[in-house]
């Protein structure tokens, strides 16, 4: 293939466009494949033919690959005696060239480094040439979103090449799982994954684990997005994490509300029965204020698609040390790559994301669907079968956690639509890649949008009536103090209400709103 019809193949004009290559490198390369086996071994998982740029190099790189296929020696002789036998001869230029690559300058030691560079340079020239194909197409087509679609899956197939690995020796693996575990061992910690503050549901999954997909789901009303969200706030309040928060269905303020409503105790219900009273105000300014360098980042646009998710988690975690991504919810993204099958979408939009968990090291927690099959069941506690629309899911996932609140289904037979009460949870863990599968048992709390893991019933001593808000853990709610807490709080305010501007409206005229 001569120069000019490459760069006709890869849609470069090669008398305007300065196309990215390293010859050195590429003579560099082959001149370590013929040093020996296991030069040759380590060199050919990492590049492919086109990932040369002069045609001549293409031309032997295939004559080799073609003599270890044969089971055949592979050095200057043999290459030549091949290259003779297809013809191909005289297009690299004789034997004194193969010569030439045999001699050429190279430290062996470096010949990954080489083949580094060469991939690197294709990498670049795949580039150029979709930005190329995206400028035809932006000035022949009137649909952009079209347009940014096949941007981003020609981005995503070159990415994914990217990130395929090779094979590594034993032995420096174990150099470095020794490391972990005496790291480990150190710490004196059961898991090395990021707490939830919720201890039966970290001992059971061990924690977050970092570069895992945590799949959560359930069917609609049984709380996945508020169970997601308490995990989101005590990741950064607690362990000071930053969190990222992808919300394909609720909006940012919603998001807010519902964090609002849950770690001040603020009924979820008085937010929608404006005017707001004085007291209304102050729980919820003094509720806000403590989100003030809580570390969490929302992101509510919708339809987004995973490499967009990777570009902002990337960033994130740039310059904030990102430690938590939660995705609410994987039915609701775009995919990067057009299909006629929706199965086949969303089972791209779970290895997307498992491959995103894995390329940042952090936890990715991914909301999914369930199909209605439980509800068809006597049983209706969900199984993994019911994963909607793609069985990849499962696969993919390193765990999978349901939740099931069999107080829903009685109360839709009973014909109540919606209940205060608070209610028993089982979060089931139904896939476990690291640990056991089991079920924890918690407290949800409709009015709060919050589960919690325990509640302790009996009436405590006046003097433990001091438990501050600051020091507040989901896995154990004093309720006698909270009641008792809430309760001073509106007597208080009832003997001494605020002073309000009387120009104004029932907000008080010295609170700094949040929104």
């Amino acid at each position: 293939m001569a120069k000019d019809e490459m760069l006709a193949d890869l849609n470069l004009n090669p008398e305007t466009e300065v196309v990215p290559y390293n010859v050195e490198a590429e003579k560099a390369t082959l001149g370590c494949m013929l040093a020996g086996k296991s030069y040759l071994a380590a060199l050919l998982p990492l590049l492919s033919e086109k990932d040369f740029y002069l045609p001549k190099h293409q031309v032997i790189y295939r004559a080799i690959r073609e003599l270890l296929a044969e089971h055949k020696a592979v050095d200057a002789l043999t290459l030549a005696d091949k290259l003779d036998a297809l013809g191909q001869l005289d297009e690299v230029g004789t034997m004194a060239y193969i010569d030439e690559l045999s001699y050429a300058p190279r430290i062996l030691e470096n010949a990954e480094d080489y083949a580094k560079l060469v991939r690197s340079k294709a990498k670049l020239r795949e580039l150029q040439a979709i930005l190329q194909q995206i400028t035809l197409l932006s000035h022949k087509s009137e649909d952009a979103d079209s347009v940014m679609d096949t941007l981003v899956s020609k981005l995503l197939q070159i990415r994914k090449q990217s990130n395929s690995g090779g094979l590594e020796a034993i032995w420096p693996i174990m150099d470095e799982t020794l490391a972990y575990l005496q790291e480990l061992d150190k710490s004196g910690n059961q898991f090395r994954g990021l707490k939830t503050s919720y201890p039966s549901l970290d001992n059971a999954l061990g924690g977050l684990k970092a570069g895992s997909l945590n799949i959560l789901a359930a069917r609609p009303a049984m709380g996945k997005s508020a169970l997601a969200i308490n995990i989101a706030h005590n990741v950064a309040y607690y362990s000071k994490k930053t969190v990222a928060i992808f919300s394909l269905e609720m909006s940012k303020q919603e998001i807010a509300i519902r964090l609002l409503s849950a770690f001040r105790f603020i009924n979820s219900a008085d937010f929608n029965k404006p005017p707001f009273p004085p007291e209304f105000w102050t729980k919820v300014s003094e509720a806000a204020f403590k989100f003030y360098d809580v570390p969490i980042y929302i992101d509510d646009r919708p339809g987004i698609s995973p490499l967009e998710i990777l570009s902002k988690a990337r960033q994130l975690k740039l310059e904030h040390d990102l430690g938590l991504i939660v995705v609410d919810y994987l039915q609701l993204m775009r995919s990067d790559s057009k299909s006629d099958s929706r199965q086949q979408d969303v089972s791209e939009m779970s290895r997307n994301l498992k491959l995103l968990a894995k390329e940042l090291n952090v936890p990715v927690i991914a909301l999914s669907q369930l199909s209605r099959a439980c509800e068809a069941r006597q049983n209706r506690r969900p199984i993994l079968s019911d994963l909607r629309e793609s069985g990849s899911i499962e696969q993919d996932a390193d765990t999978v956690t349901f939740i099931y609140r069999d107080s829903y289904y009685k109360e839709k037979e009973q014909g109540i639509e919606s209940s205060s009460a608070v209610s028993e949870a089982e979060i089931i863990i139904a896939k476990n890649r690291h640990g056991k599968t089991t079920t924890v048992k918690m407290n949800w709390m409709p009015d709060y949008t919050l589960f919690a893991e325990s509640f302790e019933q009996a009436e405590p001593p006046a003097e433990q009536h001091t438990q501050d808000f600051d020091e507040f853990q989901p896995d154990k709610i004093d309720k006698a103090w909270l009641d008792a807490h809430l309760n001073d709080a509106d007597a208080k305010l009832a003997k001494e209400p605020i002073a309000k501007d009387p120009t104004s409206s029932d907000v008080p005229h010295d609170l700094d709103l949040p929104f």
